[in-house]
């Protein structure tokens, strides 16, 4: 467990491949981008080989009725037993035009299922 890195899945990712460093085996966590985060060093590789989920969508802001921030957490319902719960917002990006305002967002989790039990509307 990492501090910096809350569980917010109640069931860590299997690893899918395990990587030889020196006399040790490391398990690499499964995501998208694997060969990424092998070739990083520090806190940057640990927090990416933690993303057992990632997800991106977009959304109507004035439907939605707030707006997502990055490096915060969202409520996510709707998804299914193993995806619903709370997610962390990697990324957002504006579109704003006249009498229209959305976002692009990138959402990540480091386990299935959630570790809360609702999340507020």
């Amino acid at each position: 467990m990492n501090p910096l890195d809350p569980p917010l899945g109640a069931i860590p990712p299997i690893p899918t491949k395990f990587a030889s460093a020196g006399s040790h085996f490391v398990p690499r966590r499964f995501l998208e981008a694997v060969s990424c985060a092998s070739h990083h060093d520090g806190l940057a590789a640990g927090a990416a080989s933690s993303e057992a989920v990632t997800c991106e969508g977009s959304l109507d802001v004035t439907r939605y009725g707030g707006v997502l921030s990055a490096r915060k957490l969202v409520g996510v319902r709707g998804a299914g037993y193993a995806f619903d719960g709370l997610y962390y917002v990697k990324s957002v990006t504006h579109k704003i035009k006249r009498g229209e305002y959305k976002q692009d967002f990138t959402l990540t989790r480091n386990g299935l299922v959630s570790t809360v039990q609702t999340v507020s509307p």
